[in-house]
């Protein structure tokens, strides 16, 4: 007889004797959430629109950063954890790119976030818009 049937063997006696032990009634929980309780968070994002994008070209004209207005319309502080900046060059290409930039907007407000560096883009491109792609409620 083989090793590796004779631990199979163990492992499958084994397992049965622990569910023969083992009381699965009292594993069962019941019970109800309250209605006013919410079973998932709303998304914030599509109450979050980009009001103005300002960027502009650094490091010799190969990097860039720009300076984005976020509108909260939501009933509640909104943390933004990633804002996404979309340029189009003379080609047509599309790039995005994304950073971090961690700002809590408070409800009905509207907030710059200042010096978002977007990194490397082509010479030829031009902005075509920014959009939040990470938000959750605020503190």
């Amino acid at each position: 007889m083989k090793v590796s049937t004779i631990l199979a063997g163990a492992v499958l006696i084994g397992a049965g004797g622990y569910l023969a032990l083992t009381d699965r009634e009292s594993a069962v929980v019941t019970g109800t959430v309250p209605a006013s309780v919410p079973l998932v968070a709303s998304d914030p994002r599509p109450a979050m629109p980009v009001v103005n994008v300002a960027w502009r070209r650094e490091g010799f004209g190969l990097t860039t950063s720009a300076d984005v207005i976020v509108r909260n319309n939501n009933a509640y502080a909104v943390r933004v954890d990633r804002i996404s900046c979309r340029f189009r060059d003379a080609s047509g290409a599309v790039e995005e790119h994304a950073q971090g930039v961690y700002q809590v907007i408070q409800p009905r407000a509207e907030k710059m976030i200042r010096d978002i560096p977007l990194g490397f883009v082509s010479s030829d491109a031009k902005g075509i818009g920014c959009t939040v792609i990470g938000a959750r409620r605020g503190l």
